[in-house]
């Protein structure tokens, strides 16, 4: 009986001492998983691989997009200013006078005025402008002999450029008159109180085939081309002019 007994305190004993030792080995051996080591085992969702999926794709999707168009912009050429469309200009608008079954007379008129200046003017031009050859002087620089000029409206050179001017431009002038008054030795001087010629005459002047004839072209209300036959030594020639407005008045600016 006794030594039952003891068997079974020694039962107790050894059971006592192995629920001891488990008990120390989980509370002090078993390792606590630290957060970073959580971290490396955590696996993720499907749903959060697919989203982390489709973010890459659309960045890499961007940044191609991104590349393509920064070539496309260098490879686009730069306007060409030279070759672009020039902004639209408009002129001044004339009333131009149709020229077939238009009513030219007003032109006319003007025309045949000043086609008869035109003619006076080229006599003058030419030395034909009377003269008293008894009243002569004779300038001390060039030793040029002058007459005194009789029976005109021109007392003076300011006549006689007051009256080219009234039918002529200066341009007309300078280019086909300017010996009568704007040269160093000019055709007509003042002195002792009157108008005087160089002592030379030439030919000069044209003779109108028909006063009255004339054609006018190319009409407009500032300007008109007006053409009149004449004698050129016994055959029929035609002198043409430029009729322009200067000034509110109308000149011959060129011939032809």
């Amino acid at each position: 009986m006794r030594k039952k007994r003891n068997t079974i305190w020694i039962a107790a004993m050894l059971t006592a001492a192995v629920l001891t030792g488990f008990s120390g080995c989980t509370e002090g051996e078993i390792p606590s998983l630290s957060s970073s080591d959580t971290a490396e085992t955590t696996t993720a969702s499907p749903e959060e691989s697919a989203a982390e999926s489709s973010t890459e794709e659309t960045a890499e999707t961007s940044a191609a997009e991104t590349e393509a168009a920064t070539e496309t912009a260098e490879t686009i050429p730069a306007p060409d200013e030279t070759t672009e469309p020039a902004a639209e200009t408009t002129s001044a608008e004339t009333t131009t006078v149709p020229e077939a079954g238009a009513d030219t007379s007003e032109y006319a008129a003007v025309a045949k005025t000043l086609f008869g200046a035109l003619n006076y003017i080229d006599q003058i031009g030419s030395g034909n402008l009377p003269k008293d050859e008894t009243d002569t002087i004779q300038t001390k620089k060039s030793g040029v002999t002058y007459e005194r000029v009789i029976k005109t409206q021109f007392s003076s050179t300011a006549d006689l450029k007051a009256y080219m001017t009234a039918s002529l431009t200066q341009k007309m002038i300078d280019s086909r008159y300017a010996a009568i008054l704007g040269t160093d030795q000019p055709l007509y001087i003042d002195a002792n109180g009157g108008l005087y010629g160089r002592q030379y005459a030439t030919s000069g002047g044209f003779t109108w085939i028909d006063p009255e004839q004339v054609t006018i072209s190319s009409a407009t209300d500032s300007s008109f081309t007006a053409s009149m036959q004449y004698d050129n030594f016994g055959a029929a020639d035609t002198l043409t002019v430029q009729i322009v407005l200067d000034n509110g008045l109308w000149k011959i600016d060129s011939m032809q």
